[in-house]
Formats: structure tokens, sequence, C-alpha cells
């Protein structure tokens, strides 16, 4: 991949120096897999936020992932009266910056049920893809960052899987993912696409346990993928 962005947006610091360290783990470098152009914005405060999001705009970057926590505070200054994570969302679908949200909630007492309910009402004015992690435990910003590879991951290999076989269009029931619509199965020679199924199969190994289940069901329909080893998992063509 040429470049990627990640928008996170957290009321802890720690919090948001821990997200920048593993995304930048997995996903800096200079070639495969890796972004060779990798930007990471952070923010700690409704003002941070959006400054960073009025950038992105100016300069036309659309993020590849948000992770948001819906707890962001309110009342942050002049320029973001009672707005919250929810309004940072709502920044974001204004000029269609990101491919997916995570929003990140808390779990005790109603807290998660009350998300949820906003998730809702608020919906025709939020990004239409997202995900929805609880802050639990000391385990969840893990879970979020398994979330995001399952995004990145997930995507690359959807599309990648569309110019080798076809793929369904997102209205098939293939919602989460963000790529084109529809494929023609085509990729043009011979010799390309053997070498295009050759590396798909390589990625499906690799990343076989990040990906969403229903892609997993997608990809069993063509591939036949083995228990894991020392070594990795092996991908067969059924």
């Amino acid at each position: 991949m040429d470049s990627l962005a990640f928008y996170v947006a957290q009321r802890d610091r720690h919090t948001l120096e821990t997200f920048r360290a593993r995304l930048a783990r997995d996903y800096w470098g200079a070639a495969g897999e890796k972004a060779a152009d990798l930007t990471i914005d952070l923010a700690s405060s409704i003002e941070e936020g959006l400054k960073l999001l009025e950038t992105a705009k100016r300069n036309g970057r659309r993020y590849k992932v948000a992770i948001l926590g819906v707890l962001m505070p309110e009342n942050a200054g002049p320029r973001a009266p009672h707005m919250d994570g929810f309004g940072l969302a709502k920044e974001l679908r204004s000029f269609d910056g990101c491919d997916a949200v995570v929003y990140t909630g808390p779990d005790e007492g109603d807290g998660m049920r009350r998300v949820k309910e906003k998730l809702a009402r608020q919906a025709e004015h939020l990004p239409p893809r997202y995900f929805l992690e609880k802050e639990e435990g000391e385990g969840w910003a893990k879970q979020v960052h398994w979330r995001v590879g399952s995004i990145v991951h997930g995507d690359r290999i959807w599309e990648r899987f569309g110019r080798v076989f076809g793929a369904p269009t997102r209205g098939s029931g293939s919602a989460s993912y963000s790529g084109s619509a529809s494929y023609s199965g085509s990729i043009g020679t011979t010799q390309d696409a053997t070498l295009e199924l050759a590396s798909l199969k390589v990625d499906v190994g690799c990343h076989w346990d990040q990906l969403d289940a229903r892609l997993q069901l997608l990809l069993a329909t063509r591939f036949e993928v083995t228990e894991p080893t020392p070594q990795g998992r092996d991908v067969y063509l059924r």
C-alpha cells in the first residue's frame, strides 16, 4: 500500500500513545504490505480533533480508520460547544473523510446501551460503516487494534479477491467491506492473474485470524485454509 492514514481521538493521552505505537509498528514501512506514507493523527480533545479534520479536509486526506472515544469531553471550548466523539464523527461524514469508524465506549452500567441508542438516532449524520468496542479491562486497546487490522487487511483482501475471481456487490450481504461495489474478475494477462493469485494466497494465510467471519466464508468458497502451524497457515486453491 502506498499511503495509509489513521485518525485517533481519545481523552486519555496514554491511550493515544498506545495506539500510535501499535499502528506505527504494524503499518509503517517501505514495501510489501507496509505503508510507504503513513499518517497517524492524534487528538485528546475536541478542539484538537476539529483542527486535524479541518487540515485533512483542506488537504484531501481520507482516513482508512477513525478510532473515536464517544466520551470525549463536551463543552471543549468556544469552537466546539456541547460536542462529543459523535460530533467528530459528524465532521468526518461531512467530507466523506474515512472508510470506517471504530467507536470506543464505556461498558459499566447502561453506558453501552445509551451509546447504541445515540448511534441509532444519529445514523444518517454519521459515517455509515462503523464498529463498536467496549472500553473494558486492560486488553480493550488490543481488541480495538485487532478490529483496525480486520478492516485494513480485510478491505485489501476483499479487493484482491474481486480482481481475481469477481466478488458480490456490497448490497449482497457484504456491507462490512469498503472496496469497489462490483468486480469483473479480470486482471489482464494470465501471468498477471497467476501472480495476483499467488500473492493473494499468501495474504490470506498471513491475516486469516484478523478477517471478518463473512469474508472468511467468502474466501472459503475458493480456498482451503489449513490450521495454524509454527510456520503459519497454508492456503490451497479448491
